[in-house]
C-alpha cells in the first residue's frame, strides 16, 4: 500500500522489508526500490523490530496499513524514516501511532507530513474512532508535532505524556 505527500511517500513494510533491514541489507532494500545508508534504520527501529514482526506477520506478512511504514522522499528514494500503528484498530477503534526520523533528516517537516498523511489514512476507515499517542516528557519536539497534528494530551505517568486525537468534523464528514 502506498500513500503519497507533496514530498514524500510512505509505503507499507512487508516481511521482506523487515528482514532486510534487520540484516542491514542495502543491496535488497535497493531491490525494493529505497535508498538507504548506514544510518538506516537506527538504533530504536531495530529495538521494535521483534515487535513489528509479529504485527506484520498478524496481517499475513504483507502489511495491510495498520502496522509500520517506511517514509520516503519521493525525489531521491532516500529512507527518512519509519512510522505507523501498533497493530489493528481494537474493537473500540482505537490505534497507536508512532513514528522515527532519521536523526539527520529531523526538523526538514518529515515527521508532521508523515503523521497528517498516516492520520488522513486511518480516519478513512469506519472501524477507527481515535488514535493515541506517547512521548518522552523531554521529547519537546515530539509534543510540539502531537500538538500541531491535532492531538491532546491526556496524563503523564512518570516520564511519559499520553496523547489521544479524534477524527475532525471533515473527516467524519467523508467517512459517515
Amino acid at each position: 500500500m502506498v500513500l503519497e505527500t507533496e514530498r514524500l511517500i510512505l509505503e507499507t513494510m512487508d516481511m521482506s522489508c523487515l528482514d532486510a533491514t534487520e540484516r542491514g541489507d542495502a543491496a535488497a532494500m535497493a531491490r525494493m526500490g529505497y535508498n538507504v545508508d548506514a544510518s538506516w534504520p537506527g538504533q530504536v527501529f531495530l529495538e521494535i523490530l521483534p515487535y513489528l514482526r509479529e504485527v506484520v506477520a498478524c496481517q499475513g506478512g504483507e502489511g495491510n496499513g495498520f502496522g509500520p511504514w517506511i517514509v520516503i522522499d519521493r525525489y531521491t528514494r532516500h529512507v527518512v524514516g519509519a512510522a505507523g500503528f501498533s497493530g489493528d484498530p481494537d474493537e473500540n477503534g482505537h490505534l497507536t501511532i508512532g513514528l522515527g526520523m532519521l536523526k539527520e533528516e529531523r526538523r526538514k517537516g518529515y515527521a508532521f507530513e508523515a503523521v497528517s498523511i498516516l492520520i488522513e489514512w486511518a480516519f478513512s476507515h469506519a472501524t477507527v474512532f481515535e488514535i493515541e499517542a506517547e512521548c518522552l516528557s523531554a521529547n519537546t519536539p515530539a509534543a510540539r508535532l502531537l500538538i500541531k497534528s491535532g492531538f491532546t494530551e491526556t496524563e503523564r505517568v512518570g516520564h511519559i505524556i499520553r496523547w489521544r486525537r479524534f477524527p475532525s468534523v471533515s473527516v467524519l464528514s467523508r467517512v459517515y
